[in-house]
């Protein structure tokens, strides 16, 4: 499989890695055994230091949510709201810590990552509620910005939705790594990588029914963003990979927010498989959208000519 596709050189040895391992795909086993896998994967590396790093639960009438605040500095230029990938029934905090400690200090943001309930014990809706309420507890002095990868970017961006419809609390960019935007799982890139590395087209299905289980309630644009309205949400910044199934709806919502007037960076990483901005130090495309998504912050929060 892995000869079929354009890989770089480390995302080359992570699939030969992973085909090597003798694992029964994840959509094989039961969610908490693809929960213990995810855990696995976290490259084993001393994380950064931080000016302070503290636990938190943001108020919520479901329950209270867990968020850990990650400040790089005393003065922060904005605060980013993450919402971790895993098909909603994987990843978690802990899970994320080395990715959101490198992400506020390349970015010199506060970031706050949010460790949203999962499927399928809580499924759609439970997630976008307790990132509401995860907006509402950060909302302060600083300029707010989502972001996500993969269902984490459908989550992020579902976010930005809700809180325009809503009118508040602001949001001053979202930042969506390979999201999710449209259930249809029908694209180009679906069929061509359906049998993925990391990510292959029937985990994505097996990820749905946990979070979804009625596929017509998916049409909903709070499970299919793609499927909404999109005028007057925030700058965006959608990253996608070369050889990944949702390369394809990733790049299909940046053209969407585009016809919608929403100022839009597409950039696709070549060379990439779905995870390689998350998974730190794994791959050489991850340092190079880190770099992308620092510069496309300084250029959002602080434009040229504001002041």
């Amino acid at each position: 499989m892995s000869e079929a596709l354009n890989l770089e050189p480390r995302a080359q040895a992570f699939v030969e890695a992973l085909a090597a391992s003798g694992l029964p795909p994840a959509y094989m086993v039961t969610p908490d055994e693809a929960r213990r896998r995810v855990r696995a994967l976290r490259a084993v590396r001393e994380p950064r230091t931080l000016y302070d790093v503290s636990d938190h639960r943001a108020p919520a009438a479901q329950g209270d949510v867990p968020v850990r605040v990650y400040r790089p500095s005393a003065n922060p230029a904005a605060a980013i709201l993450y919402f971790h990938g895993g098909g909603w029934v994987t990843g978690g905090i802990e899970e994320s810590d080395l990715f959101a400690r490198e992400l506020a200090v390349e970015t010199c943001c506060l970031v706050a990552s949010v460790g949203y309930r999962l499927a399928p014990e809580a499924p759609y809706p439970a997630a976008i509620e307790d990132a509401d309420a995860a907006l509402e507890w950060l909302d302060g002095d600083l300029p707010n910005v989502v972001m996500g990868d993969s269902a984490g970017g459908n989550i992020a961006t579902v976010l930005a939705a809700r809180a325009r419809d809503r009118g508040g609390p602001a949001i001053a960019a979202q930042i969506l790594a390979y999201p999710v935007t449209d259930a249809g799982m029908d694209t180009e890139s679906y069929r061509r990588f359906a049998d993925g590395p990391l990510l292959s087209a029937k985990l994505l299905d097996w990820y749905w029914r946990q979070y979804l289980p009625d596929a017509e309630a998916r049409r909903h644009p709070h499970a299919s963003p793609l499927a909404g309205a999109l005028t007057g949400l925030p700058p965006a910044f959608v990253l996608t990979a070369e050889n990944d199934p949702l390369r394809d709806e990733g790049e299909a919502y940046a053209a969407a927010l585009g016809r919608a007037g929403v100022a839009t960076r597409a950039q696709r990483y070549d060379g990439q498989i779905h995870g390689f901005l998350t998974l730190i130090g794994q791959f050489d495309g991850g340092a190079r959208a880190m770099a992308d998504i620092a510069a496309f912050l300084r250029e959002t929060l602080d434009p040229p000519g504001a002041k």
